[in-house]
């Protein structure tokens, strides 16, 4: 039987530690699979008024 990734609300298959391939590289990179990064040039459209 085939586990699915431990992150939240995440359907794909896990490959390492639990994770699937992107929750993965997000915990060895961040240190958090939730993680999610604003696009480079994107920080004038967050709040800035």
């Amino acid at each position: 039987m085939t586990t699915t990734c431990a992150a939240p609300d995440c359907t794909r298959p896990a490959r390492a530690r639990g994770y699937c391939d992107t929750h993965y590289r997000r915990v060895r990179k961040w240190g958090d699979p939730t993680v999610v990064l604003r696009p480079w040039g994107t920080d004038h459209l967050q709040g800035s008024s």
